[in-house]
């Protein structure tokens, strides 16, 4: 099993509303079943049942077919925060078949609306594991309502173990995966995450050299339905990468 710390830079505007309404604001936090998903579709993983393409179809865009994020036994990662700064990119943006993109007055012709982006080069930080070691993570997901490019990159651990809990941890955490004991709500689609979150099970994760110039410890919340690596295992760590 291998646990790495995951970086996402956005290198088209993102775009993802947080009630799904008029005039909504892209929150700066990437929820659990964007990352995953856009995983599993870059890998193309995803069984007949979530089809990359979504028409109507096949259910329409805002038709769920999942039970949470953990869209893949192969490997879970956690929702990621903005590092930095998070700064705001408004566009006009017309889009007829968006139901939550638009708002129709008396009379109008047009159907457009203001929507508000992330902009490029803007960075999500999370923490990420694998059961499988042969797996190969791509360079390149999209994500968003315009499905927009973005890198990733990874920094895999020197070592991980379990500490006592209940602790707090270092990522957003996705109730229906992790359970959190307390923490402080962050409403978002398709369902709240709780962020500032304290958990019963922890794992501490360590860094020979960090990258991305973060710190050399992270704490991160054992999602449920994956088998629990050994006491005080010693992950052999590769270099920081970009798979």
């Amino acid at each position: 099993m291998s646990f790495f710390r995951y970086r996402i830079t956005l290198f088209d505007p993102l775009y993802y509303a947080r009630e799904g309404l008029f005039g909504a604001f892209t929150p700066h936090v990437l929820h659990g079943t964007a990352v995953n998903h856009a995983m599993t579709s870059a890998l193309g993983l995803h069984p007949e049942r979530q089809p990359f393409v979504i028409a109507e179809s096949n259910g329409g865009m805002d038709v769920p077919r999942y039970a949470d994020s953990r869209a893949s036994r192969r490997f879970y990662f956690t929702p990621a925060a903005v590092e930095g700064h998070p700064r705001d990119w408004t566009e006009i943006t017309k889009g007829d078949t968006e139901g939550f993109l638009f708002r129709v007055e008396a009379g109008e012709i047009l159907k457009a609306t203001q929507l508000h982006f992330l902009p490029p080069e803007t960075q999500f930080v999370g923490l990420a594991l694998t059961n499988d070691d042969k797996i190969s993570f791509p360079q390149r997901i999209r994500l968003g309502s315009f499905r927009g490019v973005a890198q990733l990159e990874v920094d895999a651990t020197e070592s991980v173990e379990a500490i006592p809990g209940p602790a707090p941890v270092d990522h957003p955490v996705d109730p229906l995966v992790s359970r959190p004991i307390r923490g402080v709500m962050l409403n978002l689609f398709p369902y709240p995450l709780v962020q500032n979150a304290v958990c019963p099970k922890v794992y501490q994760l360590k860094f020979a050299q960090p990258a991305f110039g973060l710190q050399r410890v992270a704490r991160l919340a054992w999602p449920d339905g994956y088998p629990e690596p050994a006491p005080l295992e010693r992950v052999p760590r590769g270099p920081a990468a970009i798979f």
